[in-house]
């Protein structure tokens, strides 16, 4: 290694352009085909600029190339006994620039060192902001360049929008210019192209501005010598994930193989997201439940009676209003951990007993196993994360994601209340919302107990909510055993009418619970509406 001074040349550009405050980092591995260009471009464009080229194991000439360079152009060279990363050959470099500003740039011919310029310009402008040159400013896909990466660094930009709540057109850009001391705030520790993800990660995190500028790029190919790859999108994400839950000012070393001890942080926001997600199912469950007026049947001879289904519906709403508020009342965790201990209990038992479908969410319930695992996965944090629940609203790092989650907590309950009251119950609230302007006000009906071969019948409400008349033609149903009466029909705009739906019930030698669905035939093949009944079917004698 060997340190050169840069003289002090003439020039039009004014000295900040010229980068005499700005110190260059160029790693380098088996770029022998490109690197002696890039760097006479370098020098050329900031003939002021401390250039620190760092060859990172090479086997082809670059290393040659490098040293051959060097004395000409006045660079500081530094060579890795073996390749160890992008990430390694950026911490190499930093360790030598005395410069106050500090960019890195690829040894390739992607970028143009020229944009350095004016980079450098907004930096002095803006001395508490990194900058960052932005691929995809103003623009789409480079010409030329592959779609998969570019709808990478546009997947990564929106998973940092949830994470850190800001937005990026090109969070991975190579050309990142940012105060030394803001390197030595960050300490920067990966090894390799997860560099990039850890550098925006961190200044996120830690609040630093990042001011974007458009510049110009060609990229390569793989047979041209294209290094990144899908493996290094998946370590990219993960980087962001792992800055994100990292202990405030702790390093984060996204290159450690060995498994790392949980940091406190990440237990606060399985807390945080555990109770929002609890509490959200608990409100949807009770506001399912409080209108209509009905019975709930759980297994062929355990049925809900409509007044239990109010009251517990009641009792699910106000418990989760009160998980949903992050009050540390013991209470609040004692009572949540013991009622989605007792769904559990419910639905093993419902699904020993030969059931495939929960009611619990109304006609919109999940089949049975997927609720099962919903409430287990709710239920471990809840009793793992006890002590988390002592404290109140957790204080996490500012993001979109948080903010949605923080506003949802609030309105949630109220829009539960104010869908019922404005169309008779949530679930004909939801179906509106999903796009669906033919209601029903309970699409899920049980009809009581039935012998073999009687018939059970329900009467279902449809309105008409759209500016246009609606024709039901008919209906399909999963047997034979259905029948639906008052079709065809048609429905003015703001109009009600009554569906009756029958149902046969099949004999069998104990009792069951039978459910069928007949779904709506409509003039709008668009249109969808699925109409369940069930009954409790006595043993034939």
């Amino acid at each position: 290694m060997h340190e050169h001074s840069v003289p002090a040349k003439a020039g039009t550009l004014p000295s900040v352009q010229r980068g005499e405050r700005l110190g260059v980092i160029v790693p380098c591995h088996n770029e022998a085909g490109t690197v002696g260009e890039l760097l006479d471009r370098v020098r050329a464009a900031l003939p002021f600029a401390e250039i620190i080229v760092v060859d990172d194991g090479s086997t082809d000439d670059s290393a040659k190339l490098i040293e051959e360079c060097a004395e000409r152009l006045q660079l500081v060279p530094v060579f890795l006994a073996r390749q160890s990363g992008k990430g390694a050959a950026v911490r190499a470099g930093l360790s030598h620039v005395t410069r106050e500003w500090v960019v890195i740039q690829d040894a390739d011919l992607e970028y143009c060192p020229e944009d350095l310029r004016e980079l450098a310009a907004t930096a002095q402008a803006h001395p508490g902001s990194a900058v960052y040159g932005s691929r995809y400013l103003h623009r789409g896909k480079a010409k030329g360049g592959s779609l998969a990466p570019y709808l990478g660094v546009k997947f990564l930009a929106v998973l940092i929008r949830l994470l850190f709540g800001k937005s990026l057109t090109d969070p991975h850009t190579c050309y990142k210019l940012l105060p030394k001391s803001f390197f030595e705030q960050l300490a920067i520790q990966s090894n390799g192209f997860e560099v990039c993800a850890e550098i925006t990660g961190k200044l996120l995190r830690a609040g630093f501005p990042i001011i974007e500028l458009p510049i110009s790029y060609r990229p390569r190919s793989k047979a041209q010598g294209k290094k990144i790859g899908v493996r290094d999108f998946f370590i990219a994400a993960g980087t962001y994930l792992h800055t994100f839950v990292a202990t405030e000012g702790k390093p984060v070393d996204c290159s450690d193989k060995q498994a790392a001890k949980t940091p406190p942080v990440v237990a606060t926001i399985m807390y945080f997201l555990t109770r929002f997600l609890a509490g959200a199912l608990l409100v949807v469950a009770g506001a399912i439940k409080l209108a209509p007026w009905r019975e709930i049947a759980l297994t062929d001879w355990l049925v809900l009676p409509a007044s239990w289904v109010f009251a517990i519906g009641t009792g699910e709403f106000i418990l989760g209003c009160f998980v949903l508020s992050f009050l540390a009342w013991p209470v609040i965790h004692r009572t949540c951990a013991v009622a989605f201990s007792l769904y559990i209990a419910m639905l093993a038992f419902q699904l020993y007993s030969g059931e495939s479908a929960c009611q619990c969410l109304g006609s919109r319930s999940l089949p049975l196993l997927g609720m099962l695992a919903l409430d287990v996965s709710l239920t471990a944090p809840l009793w793992l994360l006890r002590t988390s629940w002592r404290q109140s609203m957790p204080r996490l790092p500012a993001s979109f994601f948080v903010e949605i989650i923080s506003y949802t907590r609030y309105a949630l309950p109220v829009l539960a209340l104010a869908g019922i009251i404005m169309f008779g119950s949530l679930d004909a609230a939801l179906s509106y919302m999903s796009g669906a302007r033919l209601i029903v006000t309970d699409s899920s009906q049980y009809v009581g107990r039935v012998a073999g071969g009687e018939i059970g019948t329900a009467s279902f409400e449809l309105t008409n909510h759209s500016g246009q008349p609606v024709q039901v033609l008919g209906a399909k149903s999963t047997c034979n055993c259905m029948a639906l009466e008052d079709l065809p029909l048609e429905l003015a705009p703001g109009t009600s009418r009554s569906v009756h739906v029958s149902l046969r019930a099949r004999g069998g030698a104990k009792s069951q619970l039978q459910r069928e669905v007949a779904v709506l035939i409509f003039d709008d093949p668009v249109r969808t509406l699925m109409l369940t009944v069930t009954a409790s079917v006595k043993p034939s004698t």
